[in-house]
């Protein structure tokens, strides 16, 4: 997860993005999986959630529109699946194990001034973990959860600069 905050300028009239919370409840909820990855990306000079989720063992790739929320393109990257599940297949197998990753950051966000901007499933040491990067009204901070029990483990201020 690249920790450094890179929104677009368009981004920050957050009252007129969907917000990637719930473009990853959607993409979950449509796709019946979990998603591993997501983050707010341009496209073509559109705004859009790039989600990666894991279902069946295969990895796919949701863009949704930044703006209405509604799904634009599904696919199945297949170098990045292969990628996936050789250097990285702990995050593939344990996809299979976690809790869906929408839930657990809606409760971040209900908690005022608090915005996810970026969502990623690690594995270290064997234990799936959830990296969440969260706007808050006095920084940035990165949160990580238990991804099998969705207990909260740390809270860090972001001050990566990368």
């Amino acid at each position: 997860m690249a920790c450094a905050l890179l929104i677009p300028a368009a981004a920050h009239a957050a009252d007129r993005l969907v917000g990637l919370t719930a473009a990853i409840i959607t993409a979950e909820r449509q796709m019946a999986g979990r998603a591993i990855d997501g983050e707010l990306e341009t496209r073509s000079g559109k705004l859009v959630y790039e989600i990666e989720l894991v279902r069946t063992d295969t990895l796919h790739q949701i863009l949704i529109d930044a703006r209405t929320g509604q799904i634009i393109a599904v696919s199945r990257p297949r170098l990045l699946g292969i990628y996936r599940r050789w250097l990285d297949g702990g995050r593939m197998k344990q996809a299979a194990r976690v809790r869906p990753l929408g839930p657990m950051l809606q409760q971040v966000e209900r908690q005022p001034g608090r915005v996810v901007h970026d969502a990623t499933l690690k594995v270290d040491d064997g234990r799936p973990i959830y990296e969440v990067e969260v706007e808050t009204p006095t920084g940035v901070v990165e949160v990580t959860f238990d991804a099998l029990t969705g207990q909260r483990l740390t809270v860090a201020l972001d001050d990566d600069d990368d």
